[in-house]
């Protein structure tokens, strides 16, 4: 089964603040990758590629991330995401 998504998730920028202070926020969004048998690489991985999808669904076209653990330590990522498009329609 594949799921849709509005957005692709190679599609979302990541912003800083300043980026998206005209933005529409849509939302929080989570990727938690489990505590299986993975190395901590791929557990960090996979919780961004959630978060992603998350944000893919919302429609984000932006995400700020508020928490990614910069040691691998952690299977979670925090993140917030903003829809720019007339932001982008704007500056046109």
């Amino acid at each position: 089964m594949r799921i849709s998504y509005a957005r692709r998730i190679d599609d979302i920028q990541q912003a800083v603040p300043k980026e998206v202070k005209n933005c529409e926020f849509l939302g929080r969004v989570q990727g938690f990758s489990g505590w299986g048998k993975t190395t901590s690489r791929q557990k960090h991985n996979k919780a961004i590629h959630i978060a992603l999808e998350k944000a893919a669904q919302l429609n984000a076209t932006h995400i700020m991330w508020i928490r990614i653990p910069r040691d691998y330590s952690s299977p979670y990522a925090y993140g917030k995401a903003y829809n720019c498009d007339h932001q982008l329609l704007a500056n046109d």
